[in-house]
């Protein structure tokens, strides 16, 4: 029995380069212009959307946001282990 190796779901992904952005929308706002252009300017579109990668980081010392499965308390420093139990 030999593979057999079936290509779907094809997408174009256009990167919008993010140094020297103005603001923290920018590339939002960029990634939602060229939406619109794509959809304006070509045919046979079937859908436009946009995806994103989603980081969550601690607002007190910047690392990546993680937390105690059980007990839902973060991991990452003090400051917010004692913010969380201040809103317990």
């Amino acid at each position: 029995m030999s593979k057999i190796v079936t290509r779907t779901n094809f997408r174009v992904v256009a990167e919008v380069y993010e140094f020297g952005k103005p603001d923290a929308n920018w590339s939002e706002r960029k990634a939602n212009s060229i939406k619109e252009q794509i959809k304006r300017h070509i045919d046979d579109i079937g859908q436009v959307y946009i995806e994103y990668d989603t980081n969550t980081t601690c607002s007190h010392c910047g690392y990546e946001w993680e937390v105690d499965p059980e007990t839902k308390e973060p991991l990452c420093c003090s400051k917010a282990q004692q913010e969380f139990e201040q809103e317990k």
